[in-house]
């Protein structure tokens, strides 16, 4: 081990000092980079699970709503609560496929943010026994690209307000599933829902209001919203 840590020194010695620097912050990157996608497919391996039985919750209820006829509503009105489920269930899943991309991000950028900044640390302490100036210049390089990073994991997730845009559409999606849910109880114990006597037109219509309310596209510092109210079809 030793005779190969000599090798390594003679070897460094043979080559200009730039070169080395060059060379040592192109390897910090790339093996930062890597770190980071390890750790967003170590998220989505995590989280596999969670995301499966969501969509068997899903596939259940709507197995449950097939097999209940309310003699109180008719079958052209139970083909259009089907219909308003899947429809709700395509949105849930853009929701969904939202909240992975921008949560396994956060998750790597957490993960490696803590490792960045304690070597940074780590490099501060080595440096101030010697000096700036004084200070080996791989140690210096070492540590700017580190910092570097450090920056970077650290505001990129406020920058683009990853934490505010995750709990945007865990809203979203939850509210998404409150909807659904109205509508196989509906199937149950209609004309009752809750404390409400509601009749199919009246139901529908609440239905497509809290619908029109939920949609949302917005990702980080730019913003887009669906404003036209698509459900007045007779303008």
């Amino acid at each position: 081990m030793l005779e190969f840590i000599k090798n390594i020194q003679i070897w460094l010695k043979k080559i200009p000092t730039w070169l080395g620097v060059l060379l040592l912050v192109i390897t910090i990157t790339s093996l930062s980079v890597k770190s980071f996608t390890i750790f967003r497919t170590k998220f989505v391996e995590l989280n596999s699970e969670n995301t499966a039985s969501l969509v068997d919750v899903d596939s259940t209820n709507l197995s449950l709503f097939e097999t209940y006829n309310n003699p109180r509503i008719t079958h052209i009105e139970k083909d259009i609560l089907r219909k308003k489920i899947k429809i709700l269930s395509i949105q849930k899943a853009r929701y969904m496929s939202l909240l992975i991309l921008l949560y396994k991000n956060y998750y790597a950028l957490l993960s490696l943010f803590p490792f960045l900044t304690g070597l940074s640390g780590v490099l501060v302490f080595f440096i101030m026994q010697n000096g700036w100036k004084s200070s080996n210049p791989y140690f210096k390089a070492m540590f700017m690209t580190l910092a570097f990073l450090s920056a970077i994991t650290g505001i990129f997730p406020e920058v683009y307000q990853q934490k505010e845009n995750i709990s945007r559409y865990t809203n979203l999606h939850t509210k998404l599933s409150f909807i659904q849910k109205d509508i196989l109880n509906y199937n149950l114990t209609a004309p009752y829902i809750g404390k409400d006597s509601l009749n199919f037109n009246n139901f529908l219509i609440k239905i497509n209001e809290a619908e029109k309310e939920l949609i949302d596209i917005r990702i980080g510092l730019e913003q887009k919203e669906i404003t036209k109210d698509i459900f007045e079809i007779n303008k």
